[in-house]
């Protein structure tokens, strides 16, 4: 059996508790090596929920445990610090959504990672009810489309701060 994956997480929030951690710490090819969270509190009440070390120091990213990859679930706006020094490090990098608010900041995160070193987390696109919807279009089973509405939820309803990326209406 291979050796797993040694991951750290940044971000101690309802995404992390609800989705994240459950998938990992049920797995055999990763374990979590330590959870950090700007609220120490936060941290270290998770990390005991799931067993996982809670580290206090995410604010400041290079005092943070080498692992082999990291899961940035916090705010865009914090993450450029994080991914500079995990970039130095050859850390690889999974990015919670959204990854970057323009195409410039996109291909800037991007410069200095190897294309397996980083990657972002929300793909609906490929979730089995968005192909079940394209194909109801595509097919027009029900008749041609005149109008539709798409929104975002699930069962911890969402994190906030989508803005455009949500609940977008649908019109052909």
């Amino acid at each position: 059996m291979t050796k797993p994956l040694l991951v750290g997480i940044v971000g101690a929030g309802l995404i992390v508790n609800n989705a994240h951690l459950p998938a990992l710490v049920n797995t055999d090819s990763a374990k979590v090596s330590w959870l950090a969270d700007q609220d120490p509190l936060k941290a270290a009440c998770m990390g005991a929920a799931w067993s996982v070390r809670a580290f206090p120091e995410s604010a400041i990213p290079s005092a943070l445990p080498n692992c082999d990859v990291v899961l940035l679930a916090i705010p865009l706006l914090a993450r450029p610090e994080y991914l500079a020094e995990f970039r130095k490090r050859g850390t690889a990098v999974l990015c919670e959504k959204p990854f970057a608010q323009t195409e410039a900041e996109h291909v800037h995160f991007c410069q200095g990672f190897d294309r397996s070193q980083i990657g972002v987390g929300f793909q609906r696109r490929t979730l089995s009810q968005n192909r079940l919807m394209r194909e109801l279009v595509e097919t027009a089973c029900f008749g041609p489309l005149r109008a539709g509405r798409a929104q975002e939820g699930g069962r911890t309803t969402r994190a906030g701060g989508g803005g455009v990326f949500f609940g977008q209406a649908l019109r052909p």
